[in-house]
């Protein structure tokens, strides 16, 4: 009765240190799996993050270049009117300049 005793006893020191062990060996591919789905996670949340970003960035810049669309053609026009001043009006306006510097310095 004693050796049977003694062989349940080792029995169930064996079953339990299956137990553990597999418990040990469980734990250890939970945290590798963990790890690999926390990995993937970080990636998809940086990749997210990275389009986001490059969205908000170029929608910034066509905002800014539709509302200088107005000053930039403003700007167009005006150019392109002093590019037009007649010769007359350029003549006068030397000859305003001209007569100014002489009456000026009183060489009339």
């Amino acid at each position: 009765m004693a050796l049977e005793a003694i062989s349940k006893i080792q029995q169930a020191e064996s079953t339990a240190k299956d137990i553990l062990e597999k418990a040990v060996e469980n734990s250890k591919q939970i945290i590798s799996d963990a790890q690999v789905k926390g990995n993937e996670e970080y990636h998809a949340i940086i990749e997210d993050a990275t389009e986001k970003a490059k969205k908000m960035k170029e929608d910034a810049l066509n905002k800014g270049n539709e509302e200088s669309q107005p000053t930039l053609a403003k700007g167009d026009e005006e150019v392109k009117n002093i590019i037009n001043t007649s010769k007359e009006k350029i003549d006068l306006a030397i000859n305003l300049v001209i007569e100014r510097i002489v009456k000026f310095n009183g060489n009339s």
